[in-house]
């Protein structure tokens, strides 16, 4: 959705709109018949009879929600069908999800008519003062956009991995001034969390860190249909800069002081010779972008946001809107500082479209929430960018390394993968292939270890193709690699390597070395009991985030016995 409007036929905008209009046509019949069957029911349940029943059923439903949010939660995050299972089995999940969410939206509008009836059966003068007050507080809400974000779990859950990983070794927590006694890790502190463009750990021997998100794209902007399949784009943010999908970039400004407020300067970098030709990070106007600003907890929180109403090629109708009402987000509305048609190749909406717009400009806040439920997201082609886990385009994190050609990779594949179906390599393979010409090869040492050969030679291949770097080869230990496809949980090996080749540049080789969780290292007793007892391990759902003490232990001893048998 995010190539130049002068590139499409004029007969295929022509068709497109024709169709668009057909299908607002279809669905305001729909809605129109819905409408009447909710408000008559709602007028119905006013009468003397059935006002009590109506009064406490509403309050029972509120006392429901907590139960609901639980049972909505496992039924989004039910595990994979077992091997056996029929297919048909899968889908009873997502038809519970359905209906449960198709049924809790009516009941939420059938109790909104239903109170907007009994304030004018009370009197026309309370009905109309009911409506006035809750149209001056829609517009108010609508205006506040903050309360977007901050009504989301997303808050929480940034307050949480910042406590945890910033805030528990601060300095004014560890050693406070004066006679201020610590403050305990469990309270937010306004000192816990790090300006993002404050965070240059590379400054100081540490590593270059790349952000990954996704830009939930659903909707192809030209016809306004919902797209099927690629239904967000990859967005990475780190010192130096941000990238938005294939091509678009944009460095942080740096020519002026550090930014104190919530937004800061980008200069785009520019695609093509054309000043004309669309960009996303670019005005035509020249004038300067400026973004919001997000701490370095929040984008960690946005790139963990796997559960939400946004989740990339993952969305549906369904999901979106049951954890929609239940509040279960934890994406974020990310301002991007450019209106939709600021951006190069772009023009202002006709009339018609404009009128359409106006009541989304009015309540803002009410249209972000409405287009979450609906799983609508226009992308990034418009101001607001609803960001979510980066896993939901890549869960490997290696699509912008690959971008970047580096020379070796080392992934820890941490995916709830318990069948080793490598789905999310699977994906990789097929995005860097489409979009950098790059391809994946997995050596397989198994035929010459056969034949009684060991060490590097198994590895390294027979020419033309390239053998292991010597640089390489001292950081592991090559009898810990095996073949990708014996990767399993009883597997006598943990890690794969693969080379990685560019069809633009034939002297360019990456070697990755992929570490996948199993029980082929050298594991003390009580992991092993672990892993006896809990069939599972070391592939639990990373739906729990609260492990006890076994658990824990488990995994970190796990990892640190891969680690060794691994590495050098």
């Amino acid at each position: 959705g995010t190539e130049d409007v002068a590139a499409v036929p004029p007969s295929t905008v022509v068709r497109n709109r024709l169709t668009r209009a057909l299908g607002t046509t279809i669905l305001a019949l729909v809605v129109s018949i819905a409408w009447v069957v909710v408000d008559t029911l709602a007028q119905l349940a006013t009468t003397e009879k059935m006002m009590p029943i109506s009064g406490w059923s509403m309050v029972a439903l509120g006392l429901l929600l907590p139960l609901l949010h639980k049972v909505a939660v496992s039924l989004i995050s039910a595990a994979p069908r077992a091997p056996g299972t029929p297919a048909a089995a899968s889908a009873y999940p997502s038809i519970i999800v359905g209906g449960l969410a198709f049924v809790l939206a009516a009941l939420l509008l059938f109790y909104l008519d239903f109170l907007a009836h009994a304030a004018f059966g009370v009197s026309f003068t309370v009905g109309i003062w009911a409506v006035v007050t809750a149209l001056v507080g829609s517009v108010v809400v609508g205006r506040a956009f903050a309360l977007l974000n901050l009504s989301s779990l997303q808050q929480s859950y940034s307050q949480k991995l910042v406590r945890t990983f910033l805030g528990a070794t601060a300095a004014d927590r560890v050693h406070p001034t004066g006679t201020d006694v610590p403050v305990p890790v469990d309270i937010p502190s306004a000192g816990d969390d790090v300006a993002f463009s404050a965070y240059h750990p590379e400054q100081n021997g540490g590593p270059l860190h790349l952000v990954n998100v996704c830009v939930n794209d659903t909707v192809d902007r030209v016809s306004g249909r919902q797209l099927q399949k690629d239904k967000g784009l990859p967005m990475c943010v780190g010192p130096a800069g941000l990238s938005v999908g294939l091509r678009y970039h944009a460095r942080w400004d740096t020519s002026e002081p550090p930014p104190t407020g919530n937004a800061v300067p980008i200069i785009p970098l520019a695609i093509d010779p054309d000043p004309n030709r669309f960009h996303l990070l670019a005005r035509k106007d020249d004038e300067p972008v400026v973004v919001e600003q997000l701490k370095l907890g929040q984008w960690m929180a946005i790139s963990g946001a796997s559960f939400t109403t946004g989740a990339g090629r993952n969305t549906k109708l369904s999901q979106s809107l049951l954890l929609g009402l239940l509040n279960v987000r934890l994406g974020y509305w990310w301002n991007s500082g450019i209106d939709a048609d600021q951006r190069p190749g772009r023009y202002p909406p006709n009339l018609w479209r404009w009128l359409k717009g106006v009541p989304a400009r009015l309540f803002r806040v009410q249209a972000s929430l409405l287009n979450e439920w609906r799983a609508y997201f226009a992308g990034p082609a418009a101001r607001l960018w609803y960001l979510s886990d980066g896993g939901h385009f890549d869960n490997t994190g290696l699509y912008e390394l690959i971008r970047r050609r580096l020379p070796f990779i080392i992934a820890v594949d941490g995916a709830h993968d318990d069948r080793y179906e490598f789905e999310d390599l699977a994906i990789l393979t097929r995005q860097v292939r489409l979009d950098f010409r790059a391809e994946l090869a997995w050596i397989d040492p198994t035929a010459a270890r056969a034949t009684g050969v060991h060490g590097w030679p198994p590895l390294d291949g027979t020419p033309p193709l390239p053998p292991v770097p010597g640089w390489i080869r001292q950081f592991f230990n090559p009898g810990a690699i095996g073949a990708l496809s014996d990767l399993k949980r009883e597997s006598t090996h943990c890690a794969a390597l693969a080379r990685v080749t560019y069809a633009d540049d034939a002297d360019k080789v990456t070697w990755l070395l992929l570490l996948k969780a199993n029980l082929a290292p050298a594991m003390p007793t009580d992991v092993r009991n672990y892993a006896t007892t809990h069939p599972a391990f070391p592939n639990q759902s990373t739906l729990n985030q609260f492990f006890d003490d076994d658990q824990w232990e488990s995994y970190r001893n796990l990892g640190q016995a891969a680690g060794r048998t691994v590495f050098q």
